[in-house]
């Protein structure tokens, strides 16, 4: 190059340095996808891309829009025409998948606006309306497609503990190179994918964090804002609509407008060759990474004073955190009560920790424990003076699998158990200690503990039903009999507001009289849904046609004047019988609220005080948030919304399982870690009489099941620190969720409620009582919950839902299964045909294979041997079993013949425990039997043949189990004159004791427990 030549060169350089308008501008092409969408699994934010669009093009780039087609079309777009491809979201058309991979291929630069999981959805066009939609629909997730993911580098690991871990996240030099302004976000945990890098020997390869994310303990997580390359290949991604949407400026307060732009023009340095990635500044993330531990996921903040009692000796912080704690303890340990500081995070199996106290006073006193565990095993164990007051196995439910919102997501989080006992006055010489021990299996972790009193009466208890799926409008009657209905709490329905007509129709409310009427008639404590926008009073034209086309305009967001002007009529006629207020139903779900978080708060501020004005005594309730998204929660929590509740309601539906106390307890964490104590309504959850949306078998659901699934979920969840809690629902109709038919008479499932129904009898508040077992052993599967009422007596209902020892085995397992009958049974991935005792399962023509499952007790002390009968097989079975979650292969590869496995060389169970059973085949095969047998007889000894099945006789008899004692400490005020327990409709008298110490009063019952049972204590 000659001398003039270089000059020149320089010389330009310099210009565009210093004048970077000379540079030619970025060629951007912005996906237009012409119309939007009404699914659930992605969005398609047409709005975004406007504005991307608009802010590019007032930059200075030459900006063209291009739909799916002109994408596709090589003659229309390629690496040589533009540098840039703008997209939204996790999606992409999958007619121009090619075309995009052609573009990275040429070195083109791919940006990813809003994308928590870039490029992972295929979408299509509708074929007889403009919407988008998944491509394939069918088979379930065949729509997931890793081409373009995988071709930058990237893999999704479904991990959910590794899922929302960043919480500092910092702008790095080469985003601040575009953007000088961009800072730091940091303590705030924001939502986060598991993204990782596949493994490359290109030394460039792997993420250029932009804005850098890293866990509590330090570790990196997948960025919030990155480049991302592999080979030629390369892509930037903004993860969430906070850095690229601006839709939360105090936040991330360099805003939307700037972050597009400055994502644009590194995209065009890269992209022309100005910007050089420094490997040095690569990540590379693996999938292997250890999640962090229970209640090591959250920072140490101040936390709360549950309850507002007054904490006498206290250790830890009940903030949903065990950071501020001492290490985890793996031996025995002193403390006295001066060093809360040392008190360990966790307790490993073996380990325990003593606790000297100080005098501690006079008056009633409380222990409260709060903590968590990730498995099934860890038994915690709490002496007060030598006594024991606690011991119970922390069992951890399985909540994996299909099911509803936040099913998928429960699998692997941890259990964050929350228990309050009373603590009767040391014994005479017993000396002033607290030890807690794990003898378990499993660790226990700790979020705080403390020995408290109380200066103001406890929460009121309330046991409530959804109002059944009468419809109102027809004027028809519900046949629940109002002897029952009306003992209910409450009855939650919904005002159905987009029945309303406008201001000056003079039918304006006969539709919405006709349901609260029915409603009111059923129970006059009514907790009231203010939900359902009317066509007239929707936000706009347009979004309310979206919501048309999704089938659900009456949950588009309303106009805020006139949705308030509307509640404020709506009180004017109504108000007097109303007790509660829930704002919207599930709002952080797109099924019910089709808007923003912003959206759902500007409303919630804008009516809730016109119903504080107009009704200053009800009650307001916030949310009815579907699981837990501690995003809103946040949300909700900054803007000054929450302050405003009464109460925040949950929905802890925990897929198919009765995990309700574990949803339960990821909110009440997630609050407590920011210094929330309002006190929490599960306002919803149920499970169906029959199979039904989210609730497909295994196992096959019917009433008997469904009342044995609410038995268990009700006294999980109550044993915590829970008042408050109402069912899905009343039923008086057809639908899956009534715990009465359409005949008004109630199902199995109702005498669980009605017992804990009693609970909440007389306006009576929560009491925590003391329950062991008699011999000192930790109770498994057992769970308690009291109250007092006003006339000062008290009522206990024991469960032992879990208790393997007290159920009686399970029959589709006990103990053969000749298939005279397919009940309980269920085919997947296929057709199945029954006929003369054999079952035919002949797969689905796209599906390898085909099974048929069902759910039971495996009892290896009676039946430990398995024989399965195949009359005929076109490829090779397999039989498994699934127990507490672990999968367990019995036998592989078999053909047609009897074949035979004695479980015990596979499983060590020492009580009868539940069981999912799945037989798969890879081709069509005919079951004859399956049946559970004794262990063959020695030789020498009498008795049936090997491999035969037990006794019928004895099979005939009812099952009987051996009484579990257990003995209940209970605070009074006075000795009651008597003591009842029922069990069913069978009432007997108690014995008990009464002791009083200094004023201090305290009952002693011993309860032979065989089943759920209702303990009264009569003043």
């Amino acid at each position: 190059m000659d001398a003039m030549k270089r000059l020149t060169l320089v010389i330009g350089m310099i210009l565009l340095t210093v004048c970077p308008a000379l540079a030619d501008p970025a060629r951007v092409a912005v996906w237009d996808p012409e119309f939007g969408t009404v699914e659930t699994r992605f969005t398609i934010d047409r709005a975004l891309l406007d504005r991307a669009a608009g802010w590019l093009g007032a930059a200075g780039m030459r900006v063209t829009r291009l739909g799916a087609d002109a994408i596709a079309d090589p003659e229309r777009f390629s690496s040589d025409r533009f540098d840039l491809l703008v997209m939204d979201g996790g999606t992409f058309p999958k007619s121009a998948a090619g075309a995009i991979l052609r573009f990275l291929d040429g070195r083109g630069v791919l940006v990813a606006l809003n994308a928590a999981i870039p490029f992972l959805i295929a979408i299509e066009p509708e074929p007889t309306e403009p919407l988008w939609t998944m491509s394939p629909r069918q088979p379930t997730f065949a729509w997931q497609s890793k081409q373009i993911l995988e071709s930058l580098g990237m893999q999704y690991v479904y991990q959910p503990r590794l899922h929302d871990q960043g919480f500092d996240h910092t702008a790095t030099a080469l985003l601040q190179k575009y953007l000088p302004e961009a800072g730091d976000i940091l303590g705030r945990r924001l939502p986060g994918r598991w993204l990782v890098s596949i493994p490359t020997t290109d030394p460039g390869d792997g993420y250029y964090p932009l804005i850098r994310s890293r866990r509590l303990d330090g570790l990196d997580v997948t960025p919030q804002v990155y480049v991302v390359r592999r080979g030629a290949r390369t892509a930037i991604v903004a993860s969430s609509g906070i850095f690229s949407a601006g839709d939360d400026p105090a936040l991330f307060a360099a805003g939307g407008e700037k972050m597009v732009v400055a994502l644009a023009r590194l995209g065009a340095d890269l992209q022309s060759g100005e910007l050089s990635l420094d490997p040095a500044n690569r990540l590379v993330l693996a999938s292997d990474q250890t999640p962090p531990a229970p209640l090591e996921s959250r920072p140490a903040t101040v936390g709360v004073n549950p309850n507002g009692a007054i904490p006498l000796a206290r250790w830890g912080r009940f903030n949903g955190s065990c950071i501020e704690l001492a290490p985890a303890l793996t031996g025995e340990t002193r403390l006295d009560a001066s060093q809360s500081e040392r008190f360990p995070r966790a307790l490993m199996p073996g380990a325990s920790v003593t606790l000297t106290l100080a005098d501690l006073g006079a008056g009633a006193r409380f222990l409260r424990v709060r903590g968590a565990v990730i498995a099934s095993g860890g038994k915690l164990m709490i002496r007060y003076g030598g006594a024991l007051v606690l011991g119970e196995t922390l069992l951890m439910p399985d909540a994996r699998g299909e099911g509803n919102f936040q099913a998928p997501s429960l699998g692997s989080v941890p259990l964050e158990f929350h228990r309050v006992v009373y603590l009767p006055p040391l014994a005479e010489g017993a000396v002033n200690e607290l030890t807690v021990s794990n003898p378990g299996s499993s660790a226990i972790w700790f979020d705080a503990m403390q020995i408290e009193r109380r200066d103001r009466p406890n929460r009121t208890m309330l046991v409530g039903l959804g109002g059944g799926y009468v419809t109102g409008t027809t004027g028809s009657v519900s046949p629940l009999p109002r002897e029952i209905s009306r003992r209910w709490s409450t009855l939650r329905t919904s005002a159905r507001l987009q029945y309303l007509g406008p201001p000056g129709d003079p039918h304006r409310w006969d539709k919405v009289d006709a349901i609260l009427r029915q409603q009111m008639d059923v129970n006059p404590r009514v907790e009231v849904i203010i939900e359902g926008t009317p066509p007239w009073a929707a936000i706009t034209p347009e979004r309310l046609e979206e919501g048309k086309k999704a089938g659900r305009p009456h949950v588009v967001p309303p106009d805020n004047d006139l949705y308030a002007k509307a509640i404020e009529d709506f009180i004017d006629r109504y108000g007097d019988r109303i007790d509660s207020y829930e704002i919207w139903n599930e709002p952080n779900i797109v099924q019910f609220w089709r808007g923003s978080i912003d959206e759902y708060v500007a409303m919630y501020l804008k009516i809730v005080p016109v119903i504080r004005k107009k009704d200053p005594t009800a009650r307001i309730i916030a949310a009815g948030m579907a699981g837990v998204h501690e995003e809103f929660i946040e949300r909700m929590i900054d803007s000054g919304a929450l302050a405003m509740a009464d109460l925040i309601a949950i929905h802890p539906y925990a897929g198919k399982g009765p995990g309700w106390d574990l949803v339960f307890g990821q909110c009440e964490g997630a609050m407590f870690n920011h210094g929330i104590a309002t006190e929490i309504y599960s306002n919803e959850s149920g499970f169906p009489y029959r199979n039904a949306e989210w609730f497909k078998p295994p196992p096959v659901y019917t009433p008997q099941v469904q009342a044995d699934m609410l038995s268990k979920a009700m006294s999980r969840l109550m044993a915590g620190d829970v008042a408050k809690v109402n069912v899905f629902h009343a039923g008086g109709d057809s639908h899956e969720y009534g715990l009465f038919d359409a005949s008004g008479s109630p199902r199995p499932a109702y005498s669980v409620f009605a017992d804990y129904l009693t609970l909440a009898d007389g306006n009576a508040r929560r009491l925590d009582v003391a329950m062991v077992a008699a011999d000192g052993a930790a109770l498994e599967g057992v769970f308690c919950a009291a109250s007092r009422q006003d006339d000062r007596s008290v009522t206990v209902v024991i469960n032992p839902a879990l208790n393997a020892a007290l159920r009686p085995p399970a029959p589709i397992i006990n103990p053969s299964n000749e298939f005279d009958s397919v009940q309980g049974w269920h085919c997947f991935y296929g057709q199945l045909r029954h006929r003369d005792g054999k079952v035919t399962l002949i797969p689905a023509a796209d599906k390898p294979y085909v099974g048929f499952n069902g759910v039971g007790d495996i009892d290896l002390r009676r039946w430990p041997i398995v024989e399965l009968v195949i009359a005929d097989a076109q490829g090779p079975v397999r039989l498994n079993l699934k127990i507490a979650g672990r999968d367990v292969a019995v036998m592989e590869n078999l053909t047609a013949g009897t074949h035979r496995m004695d479980l015990r060389k596979l499983l060590t169970l020492k009580e009868p425990a539940q069981a999912e059973v799945t037989i798969r085949a890879e081709g069509e095969m005919t079951l004859d039997a399956l049946r559970f047998a004794p262990a063959p007889a020695p030789a020498s000894a009498p008795g049936p043949a090997a491999g035969s099945a037990p006794d019928e006789k004895d099979e005939k008899q009812a099952f009987s189990p051996v009484p579990l004692l257990v003995r209940l400490t209970i605070p009074v005020s006075a000795a009651p004159s008597r003591a009842t327990m029922r069990v069913s409709q069978v009432e007997t008298e108690l014995k008990f004791t009464f002791a009083e110490t200094k004023g201090q009063g305290w009952v002693g019952i011993t309860v032979p427990l065989t089943s759920r049972t209702v303990i009264r204590l009569v003043p």
